[in-house]
């Protein structure tokens, strides 16, 4: 089978998440099962990706997003003949222009729902829960839920701008929706295909994400009177990374680090130092680190939380974890109940609840026993669902039955 695998994102050079994972470890694993992958991406992409993967690679010149998106679909159009089907990575890039154009190409197409946290951000499928003044200028919301659509009565508050915006997403949503039911969809979580069910009617397919397994990282391992919790994501207010400072402070054990990897630089970041220093809460924050050097930090920390407020279509961080066989203590969020199993490896908290939060934390803090077996569970997770072996296989699946 010939497969053209389209991205119209950066991945960064040295990780195997969704982006680098399609372009480069899911394609090199299909080409050793007699498959013939090709990528194209856009200028810039090529010399980092013919140098990790050496296959064919097409490139587009980036420019504006609807104007990248074009190039990008007219490209496709353009070398389709060559290919059996065109798997595209994510929706966001794509836009309902070249999503439309697609759609009309007579070959199978896929498309995989990676980051619809994105998409929820930019309002492109689902609007913020609560459409405020504040929210429509700036297009920042404190909180994007899918499964919440907007309470039309904020759009009365938000005057001309509110209702302007509201019913452009509404026409948008339905033009990107018929064409999406052209395609098949890709959903990386069972949750993630419920959400698309109810709230846009587009059926899908579930593909768990995946990594290369790296469980034999050598780190240092959590000292046995030091409880050691860690927190990675970017410094965004849905990461909820201030849940986590306050649950810690309401801690009863008392010998805590808290370990924050956080990418990026942002006045939240800089709210959340002021905030750990005001609570007391003794917190290492270290920057974003290559894929190795960050499992080997985080190989040496007690436990993994995830305090998302927001929806998480998968998870990375938690499939990171469970990588490297470290317990985690997940919110109520999207898919992480479904890819960390509360009671098997993980703890669940309703997100935001600072109390619970603490309690779940007090509690393998108590009992480094119960830790050391759902951190053992979580390698068994990881084997039995997320190595790249079972991914490829899944997608292959889904390659002859489309």
């Amino acid at each position: 089978m010939k497969v053209l695998m389209v991205s119209a994102k950066f991945p960064p050079p040295d990780t195997t998440g969704a982006v680098a994972g399609l372009l480069g470890d899911v394609a090199d694993e299909l080409e050793k099962r007699g498959n013939q992958v090709a990528a194209l991406v856009l200028k810039g992409q090529e010399p980092r990706l013919r140098e990790k993967t050496g296959r064919t690679v097409h490139e587009v010149e980036r420019g504006p997003s609807c104007l990248t998106a074009i190039r990008l679909a007219i490209s496709m159009a353009r070398i389709r003949g060559g290919f059996d089907l065109i798997h595209l990575h994510d929706i966001l890039p794509f836009g309902v222009i070249s999503l439309w154009f697609l759609s009309i190409l007579d070959m199978p197409r896929l498309i995989t729902m990676h980051s619809m946290g994105y998409v929820c951000r930019n309002s492109f499928l689902w609007p913020p829960a609560s459409l405020t003044r504040e929210d429509l200028v700036t297009r920042k919301s404190s909180i994007c839920y899918l499964e919440t659509e907007p309470d039309c009565r904020s759009c009365f508050r938000s005057g001309i701008l509110g209702w302007g915006m509201y019913v452009a997403f509404r026409l948008r949503r339905g033009l990107a929706v018929r064409a999406l039911r052209r395609f098949t969809v890709i959903a990386p979580s069972g949750r993630t295909k419920e959400v698309l069910m109810k709230s846009l009617g587009l059926e899908s397919r579930v593909l768990w994400n995946s990594a290369i397994d790296r469980g034999g990282v050598d780190g240092s391992k959590p000292s046995p009177d030091l409880f050691r919790p860690v927190v990675a994501g970017r410094a965004v207010p849905e990461k909820g990374l201030h849940t986590a400072l306050m649950a810690l402070s309401q801690m009863k054990c008392p010998r805590v680090l808290l370990s924050a990897t956080v990418k990026g630089r942002s006045r939240y970041l800089k709210a959340l130092r002021e905030a750990g220093e005001r609570l007391g809460v003794d917190v290492n924050w270290v920057a974003w680190q290559p894929k190795d050097d960050y499992l080997r930090y985080i190989s040496g920390c007690s436990v993994c939380v995830i305090p998302t407020r927001g929806f998480e279509v998968f998870g990375m961080t938690a499939l990171d974890a469970q990588m490297i066989g470290l317990p985690l203590i997940v919110a109520h969020a999207g898919a992480l109940p479904e890819v960390s199993p509360e009671g098997l490896n993980s703890l669940t908290f309703e997100r935001e609840n600072v109390e619970e939060l603490a309690a779940c934390m007090d509690r393998l803090a108590g009992s480094p026993k119960l830790a050391a077996k759902m951190g053992r569970m979580s390698r068994k997770i990881f084997e039995r669902r997320y190595t790249l072996e079972r991914h490829v296989d899944r997608l292959v699946d889904i390659y002859a039955q489309i």
